[in-house]
């Protein structure tokens, strides 16, 4: 993972519709088990992330994920039973998971011929959590897609917490194109309001998002 964490977004633009978001959780929070994500596999994502990325992912019928990183949401994919086609240069937790193995620095063009060839209805984003990564997969992956597949991005956080340089390029770019759709690291004053415990204190903090196409239809 690239060393570029300790940046805050504080530029004034998009503005999250954060009572908007905690109402579409408030629909699906009694679904939510901790202990089904707990014991799912060995966790390198926070619980109510994968639940947030399982819910949508029924919600919308997805059948086919284009995953850019191995890990977590990988052995989530394969539970669930969704096809998916991931790019990796290492796989993080497992030694059972099927990937590509891949450096996107160099060999972007992989992706874009898998792109060229299946119909993918969802993009999943955890590579390593640079600027650079963040334009590479926005200018060669995404631009490439014409911003037309919804995406879900790992580590996501809140205005005015530490993030990635990478978080700060995207939050810079792509409104543009996306709306946000549901997003993990609300502030407290609707976690408290949730009446359940999302947290866990094992895992990474929930910090993940995921993003619709404008006038996005599936």
């Amino acid at each position: 993972m690239a060393d570029e964490y300790g940046y805050i977004i504080n530029r004034p633009g998009y503005t999250y519709n954060y009572q908007k978001i905690f109402n579409k959780i408030i629909n699906v929070i009694d679904n939510f088990n901790l202990t089904r994500y707990e014991e799912l596999v060995h966790l390198g994502v926070n619980p109510f992330d994968l639940f947030l990325l399982e819910t949508f992912l029924r919600e919308n019928n997805i059948k086919k994920v284009l995953e850019l990183g191995s890990g977590t949401t990988t052995k989530l994919l394969d539970v669930l039973g969704i096809e998916r086609k991931t790019f990796a240069l290492e796989c993080m937790n497992f030694t059972d998971l099927k990937f590509d193995k891949i450096d996107l620095y160099k060999s972007y063009e992989v992706v874009q011929k898998y792109i060229d060839n299946n119909k993918i209805d969802f993009i999943l984003i955890d590579c390593e959590h640079s600027r650079s990564m963040g334009q590479l997969i926005y200018n060669h992956i995404l631009s490439y897609t014409n911003f037309k597949i919804p995406i879900f991005i790992h580590d996501w956080f809140d205005f005015e917490k530490e993030t990635y340089q990478e978080q700060v390029f995207y939050y810079n770019h792509l409104f543009e194109y996306y709306d946000l759709d549901v997003m993990s690291d609300l502030p407290i004053k609707y976690i408290n309001k949730l009446g359940v415990d999302i947290n866990s204190e094992c895992h990474v903090p929930r910090c993940s998002a995921i993003l619709t196409p404008k006038k996005w239809k599936m």
